[in-house]
């Protein structure tokens, strides 16, 4: 795996409502990426762009209803037509149902793979990632990755370091999870190049939440 430039990439975040996801954008901003910014409460959203906008970054952003499978369609189509290479989906445990995930996900896709790219999916407290083993298998093969970050009851600010380091990742599909800050520590004990050359040695199992038959 080797790590890439963040600079003029595009990164979709699914909701903003929590730190660790607003940490997540600002690092990527600050990085040189385009944020895409969704959520259903318009005043927590603008507080984020602000801030965004505030750190020099680039951000593009809707009031949308995520629950809504029509809703999350149109934003596939919007977010392809102006961003035809994502680097990272950011699925940060909001109101998205795992109807709307999958769909969001297989929708940007050839995006994500096209870059590269990745699925992230940060859980916070006891929530597990709503992903199932068949849209991990169909991203894989088209040599998207999927990692998930679990977290304790006050997930560490760090996280929005180590979604920064993972969005950078490229090369390998690579299916995994990593604990509270346990990636952090990594990043600051060995630095990037080792966490990228043993990540499969760091990473745990990808729960998964359903499997369909």
């Amino acid at each position: 795996m080797h790590l890439t430039d963040l600079r003029n990439a595009d990164v979709l975040f699914t909701d903003v409502g929590t730190r660790a996801a607003e940490a997540a954008a600002l690092a990527l901003a600050e990085a040189g990426a385009r944020v895409w910014l969704v959520s259903a409460r318009s005043e927590r959203l603008h507080e984020v762009v602000d801030r965004v906008v505030a750190v020099g970054g680039h951000v593009d952003f809707r009031v949308m209803d995520l629950s809504s499978l029509d809703e999350v369609a149109d934003l596939v189509v919007d977010v392809r037509a102006k961003a035809p290479r994502l680097r990272a989906v950011v699925d940060t445990g909001g109101p998205l149902t795992v109807e709307g995930l999958d769909a969001l996900a297989r929708g940007m896709e050839p995006g994500l793979s096209a870059e590269g790219g990745a699925l992230l999916l940060l859980s916070e407290g006891t929530s597990v990632p709503r992903v199932s083993a068949e849209l991990v298998d169909h991203l894989r093969r088209r040599s998207v990755a999927v990692h998930a970050l679990l977290g304790g009851a006050d997930p560490p600010e760090k996280w929005g370091d180590v979604v920064q380091y993972l969005s950078r990742l490229s090369g390998d599909a690579f299916v995994g999870s990593f604990e509270d800050d346990a990636l952090a520590r990594a990043l600051s004990t060995h630095g990037e190049e080792y966490v990228a050359a043993h990540l499969g040695e760091l990473a745990g199992p990808l729960p998964l939440l359903h499997s369909s038959s």
